[in-house]
């Protein structure tokens, strides 16, 4: 067995990778079309299954009524 260390991600601030995803409303969409809109992006990534992203979801609504003026959300769900 190969012990391999996570991956530590990208730095707090760090431009996130070009990527393009298919919209709830089936549009194709990119990271860059979000960074257009001229606020920071709060990009979430969520795997069904997963607990931690469950209990994340549950606070969703209020960080965005909390935060709606200030940051776009973008969040992108993993394939079940």
């Amino acid at each position: 067995m190969v012990d391999k260390k996570p991956s530590a991600g990208l730095p707090i601030g760090a431009p996130a990778p070009a990527f393009a995803f298919e919209s709830t409303d089936g549009r194709r969409r990119s990271v860059d079309e979000a960074v257009a809109l001229g606020l920071p992006v709060l990009l979430l990534f969520f795997t069904p299954g997963c607990s931690p992203c469950a209990r994340i979801a549950t606070e969703l609504p209020m960080w965005r009524q909390r935060l709606d003026a200030t940051v776009t959300f973008l969040i992108v769900g993993g394939a079940t």
